[in-house]
């Protein structure tokens, strides 16, 4: 009994011991992108995994990521919560979070949005 309370392994005061993530599926890996042709201001776009709900305030071009970490297999949606004007497009928006950091989504911003970009919402209605 003297070695292990020497090692602390008494049980007495020690915490218990607790699972790290109650699925057993360690989060790693953020979401992010880049942001071309803004202008206006008031962007803000909303992260949507699972029980994961992020939303981040873009102010200007350039890289940008959420903060939240996503576990491997979850699937997550990027989508625009407000619009600058002029508007903004997202392409690469959906899609199921692997074992690296995603950077692929784009937004595009600006007057000169092409038909075949992104993903077409009620702006183009």
């Amino acid at each position: 009994m003297l070695a292990i309370a020497a090692l602390g392994l008494s049980g007495v005061g020690a915490p218990a011991a607790q699972p790290l993530f109650s699925d057993g599926f360690e989060a790693c890996c953020t979401v992010g992108g880049t942001v071309s042709g803004l202008s206006g201001s008031g962007l803000v776009l909303r992260l949507s995994a699972g029980a994961v709900s992020e939303d981040r305030a873009i102010a200007g071009n350039g890289s940008w990521s959420f903060s939240s970490p996503l576990a491997n297999g979850v699937g997550y949606s990027v989508s625009v919560q407000n619009q600058p004007s002029p508007p903004c497009q997202i392409v690469n928006g959906n899609g199921t979070m692997g074992s690296a950091h995603v950077r692929n989504v784009e937004l595009h911003c600006g007057a000169s949005l092409k038909w075949n970009e992104g993903v077409w919402g009620d702006l183009w209605q």
